[in-house]
């Protein structure tokens, strides 16, 4: 136990062969495993909550998080300790629109089990959760309240969307909650590296826990619950090949494929014709609104201008910046003076020599810095990324300091992610252009070293054990259950079939509050 904390165990200490009892074993204590933790707690069923790091950061522990990757660069930012990715998030809250709960004909693998309004009622309580307020995200009257103006763009063109923010750390939380829930047991130092059946390969009878230290215990419950993250979820069903070769819920070959991150692209840029950044206050930067939470509002096409593109769905981050970069010319500039400097003679891109004989007033100004560089709204694309199996997490022959094979990483984008970038910032250059609120500059150059180039994610890995009712379509039913096992359930985002643009942080709390609410039914039937 720690000092002050009577329901906290180093696992370090547990004596090597201990069995543990419980009826909920939950494996993550990130925002998706303290979510269900702390609605379980109180309740009249026992809780294990296993982290596989300690109450605090460390080397040894953060090295289990390594991964290889042999696809698109793939941001980490995982945390492997109390609180998981909430001890360093932005705090970005916002629902994922209805369009992207939506079958779409064009986008192949998209849908959920249901509906946005059957999250609604959950969006609702994560808001609780979150400490963001009343479930309203109409930017008007948050527009009023600040004295900001929105810009003038013509709603069913291009619409302003409401993001709140609140950087609530999980772990700092509900870590006194918790220990003070008498039905609830957190271990840290407690990584699972075995997931074990019964004869029939139809239910978890246990999880095996190693630590660094190189004691190992079990835990036995009635349920359990996988939470420690797109990557490491996939991870974990894949390794476990004991019972079933190619891994637990893996009959279909569909665990760790469709691996999802937002796509971050900055490219493009608004000129205005107003040289006065009061214009775009409320877009800038987080504004204080409330005590516990922050707004700032961004850019985005209607849902039905999305339809009607048949493209993913899109938002935009505007940056409010005085620099030069943000040309055409410049940037091309800077593509070819890297490419000269490293001797890359191949790179040298006819489109960006054309760029820079045709702006050469700009190309000067940007390489010497002669003059005052204007006021610009960049354009930090943040899309959704379109489902492709393709795109996978794997085992990696290399492992790590427990022995299990790290995860080897292949993300993926596609023509069409690249095309709906391009679409959508046509459809708000013209709306740009109507309004006249001034020029827009659109950079998504078709020469490339590969997709995207430039592209990173936004540290939200989902969509590797993706939901459907259909076994042959999902790796985890509408409940989030295992097709195939009775008692085991996983968390997060890695269940998102479709991810919308929306940072996913919400989306999973709310839909951890629905997993903890079946849990709670699933026991009472027990």
């Amino acid at each position: 136990m720690f000092e002050g904390l009577s329901s906290y165990f180093d696992s370090r200490r547990i004596p090597d062969g201990e069995v543990v009892e419980s009826d909920v074993c939950i494996v993550g204590a990130g925002a998706a495993g303290l979510t269900i933790a702390q609605q379980l707690a109180g309740q009249p069923l026992r809780v294990c909550l296993l982290e596989s790091g300690g109450l605090w950061p460390d080397d040894a522990h953060d090295a289990l998080n390594a991964f290889e990757e042999t696809g698109h660069p793939v941001a980490g930012g995982r945390l492997r300790f109390f609180g998981g990715t909430t001890n360093h998030w932005g705090g970005h809250c916002v629902p994922i629109r209805a369009i992207a709960f939506e079958k779409r004909d064009w986008i192949p693998h998209s849908g959920w089990p249901f509906g946005r309004d059957h999250m609604d009622p959950f969006y609702s309580r994560a808001h609780a959760v979150l400490g963001i307020g009343d479930y309203d995200y109409d930017p008007e009257p948050v527009a009023r309240r600040l004295g900001f103006p929105m810009l003038p763009f013509k709603p069913d063109a291009v619409e302003t969307v409401l993001s709140r923010y609140n950087r609530l750390r999980f772990g700092d939380r509900f870590r006194e909650a918790l220990d003070r829930a008498e039905n609830a047991s957190a271990f840290v130092y407690a990584t699972v590296t075995s997931i074990n059946l019964d004869a029939d390969r139809r239910a978890v009878t246990d999880v095996g826990v190693t630590t660094l230290a190189g004691n190992a215990f079990t835990v036995r419950a009635k349920f359990y619950v996988l939470a420690t993250g797109g990557i490491e979820n996939a991870r974990l069903l894949l390794a476990n090949n004991r019972h079933m070769p190619a891994g637990l819920g893996n009959l279909n070959d569909l665990v760790g494929r469709f691996f999802m991150d937002h796509i971050w692209y900055s490219s493009g840029y608004i000129l205005p014709a107003d040289q006065n950044d009061e214009a775009v206050a409320l877009y800038a930067e987080e504004s204080d609104y409330e005590d516990d939470y922050l707004v700032r509002c961004h850019l985005a096409l209607p849902e039905e201008r999305v339809r009607a593109l048949r493209i993913p769905d899109y938002r935009v981050e505007l940056q409010v910046m005085r620099s030069h970069r943000w040309s055409e010319a410049a940037a091309s500039y800077r593509r070819l003076r890297r490419s000269i400097r490293s001797l890359s003679l191949d790179r040298l891109y006819a489109e960006d020599i054309l760029n820079v004989l045709g702006d050469p007033a700009k190309t000067f100004a940007y390489a010497t810095n002669s003059e005052d560089p204007p006021l610009v709204y960049g354009f930090a694309n943040y899309v959704e990324p379109v489902p492709n199996p393709e795109s996978r997490v794997m085992l990696s022959s290399e492992k790590d300091a427990l022995g299990l094979n790290r995860a080897d990483v292949r993300w993926k984008l596609t023509n069409q992610d690249k095309e709906g970038i391009k679409t959508a910032q046509h459809a708000i250059a013209q709306e740009v252009g109507r309004s006249g609120i001034g020029r827009m500059n659109i950079v998504v150059p078709e020469s490339e070293e590969y997709l995207l180039y430039g592209a990173s994610g936004g540290h939200h890995h989902m969509g590797t054990t993706r939901m459907d009712n259909n076994p042959r379509l999902g790796v985890v039913d509408a409940d989030c259950r295992v097709h195939g096992l009775e008692n085991l359930y996983v968390a997060g985002s890695s269940v998102f079939p479709a991810a919308g643009y929306p940072n996913p942080t919400l989306t999973i709390v709310a839909l951890s509050l629905r997993l903890a609410d079946h849990l709670e039914s699933r026991m009472r039937k027990v």
